[in-house]
């Protein structure tokens, strides 16, 4: 753990670096909850305050809805999507819990392709080790080559969360109703 923590202390201190070999980071647990999107929206607003740059979130259930409307709708319309394919940092999250199709995988596939070819910097989230994750090949490789893959702890910290804000709750009104 505690080189996960230098590599996080590195990513926000020396983001250059990392931009000039266009790295990012893959963050993994298999347990829901463990802080993976947390940790990956505080990284990328520490960079978006320190360097100034343009920050997206989304789920990669919503890009492909983003997609799918953008599809549906008129000619003449900028695309919807562009905004994630072309801002400085992009935390995807829930990467692997995407809907599975070919149109599906290849949105993915044009989305990472396009940051990785601009050297545009992208942190994952996912519930899957990035050599099984649930995309076409090209898509995967380009995710590995561009992300240091790092395992999180395999801890519900939500469900930690949840039981102590229950108990706190608890006390609360038992302790009203003492009154």
């Amino acid at each position: 753990m505690e080189q996960t923590r230098k590599v996080f202390k590195n990513f926000i201190e020396n983001f250059e670096k990392w931009q000039a070999w266009g790295k990012g980071l893959y963050l993994w647990s298999n347990t829901p909850g463990s802080g993976k999107t947390f940790l990956s929206c505080c990284l990328a607003r520490s960079l978006m305050v320190k360097y100034d740059l343009q920050m997206r979130f989304i789920t990669a259930p919503a890009y492909i809805d983003t997609v799918g409307e953008s599809i549906k709708r008129a000619r003449g319309e900028e695309e919807r999507s562009k905004v994630y394919k072309e801002c400085d940092v992009l935390v995807l999250d829930d990467i692997g819990a995407q809907a599975g199709g070919k149109w599906q995988e290849q949105e993915l596939f044009n989305l990472v392709n396009k940051r990785m070819e601009h050297g545009k910097i992208t942190i994952y989230t996912s519930n899957m080790d990035a050599n099984a994750l649930n995309v076409d090949a090209r898509t995967r490789d380009r995710i590995i080559k561009t992300s240091i893959v790092l395992q999180m702890p395999e801890e519900n910290l939500r469900k930690k969360k949840a039981a102590a804000e229950q108990q706190s709750f608890l006390q609360m009104i038992l302790q009203q109703q003492g009154t």
